[in-house]
Formats: structure tokens, C-alpha cells, sequence
């Protein structure tokens, strides 16, 4: 009998063979960038892609667009955590920075959602985003996110009321 695997853990089995792949390469430019473009999008997680896409690996600078100066700083703060993460994910030191460029295009309309199925709204502190993408659960992690989001309306009613 065949063991079905569900889309995650194609897409994990898929992740974890990337050093493999790279190796299997020789090392070559196209396949450590299509890697490395892979690695982020994981790494990132659902929370933040919308957010910020990888553009290109130039050298071994990640190369992402983000919609204006405040994901800028904010994902600012998160390079290293971000680093680490990618470099796991191809298994050894292959991106050594990311630069984060402002691109207008991805600044999402307001009554567009972030993800069709999403109801959630996007303005999350990374904080909880970072928070949510590591529950590994993914129903848990968007539990915790409607919590978040639960409990920022009532602390801004709360501000608006005094």
C-alpha cells in the first residue's frame, strides 16, 4: 500500500533535499539562486510573503522587495534570524546578506485580503508573525494569530475609550 503524503510534507521532503541538490549541481549559480529563492520563501513563512519577495541571489546577497520603508526597518531586524534560517535550509553558508528594496507594487490594496483564504487582517507587530510561523501547526498558528488579533482591537477600543 502507498503512503499518501500531504502538500506539506511534499513541500518539507522538497526543502530538506535542497543541500542535496546543490551538491548534486556541482554548486551552480542558477541552482544555488532557485535554492536559495526556495529556502527564503520557506523560511519566511506565509505571514510574511506577500510582504517581501525574493528578487534575485546576487553573489551571496539575497536580493528582496518589500512594499515600503516600515517593512524595510521592521524585516531589518529579523536579517539574522532570516540568515540562519535560509543557510539551514540549504544546509551550509551560502547567503550572507539580504537587502531589502522598496517596491511600491506589492503594497496590497485595501480590500484585497493577503491570501484568499486568509481572514485575517495583515497589520500584525513581526513580533506575532514571527511567533505564529513558529508553531508548527498551522491551524494552531492561525488560532493564535485571530487571538493576537482579538486582543489588539480591544486594546485600541480600550485607548479610544480613555
Amino acid at each position: 500500500m502507498f503512503a499518501t503524503l500531504t502538500t506539506t510534507q511534499t513541500v518539507d521532503s522538497l526543502i530538506k533535499s535542497l543541500p542535496t541538490v546543490i551538491r548534486a549541481a556541482g554548486d551552480d549559480a542558477h541552482v544555488v539562486e532557485a535554492a536559495a529563492m526556495a529556502a527564503w520563501r520557506n523560511a519566511a513563512g506565509a505571514g510574511l510573503r506577500s510582504h517581501a519577495q525574493p528578487i534575485a541571489l546576487s553573489g551571496q546577497t539575497m536580493i528582496v522587495a518589500v512594499p515600503d520603508a516600515a517593512w524595510q526597518k521592521q524585516l531589518g531586524f529579523l536579517k539574522a534570524e532570516l540568515l540562519f534560517r535560509i543557510n539551514n535550509l540549504l544546509g551550509r553558508r551560502l547567503v550572507t546578506d539580504i537587502e531589502l528594496r522598496i517596491d511600491s507594487r506589492l503594497r496590497q490594496k485595501p480590500t484585497e485580503p493577503s491570501h484568499p483564504s486568509d481572514e485575517l487582517e495583515t497589520d500584525f507587530p513581526l513580533e506575532l508573525l514571527s511567533a505564529a510561523r513558529a508553531i508548527k501547526d498551522e491551524q494552531l498558528s492561525q488560532k493564535f494569530l485571530r487571538a493576537a488579533a482579538t486582543t489588539l482591537k480591544l486594546q485600541e477600543r480600550r485607548k479610544k475609550q480613555t
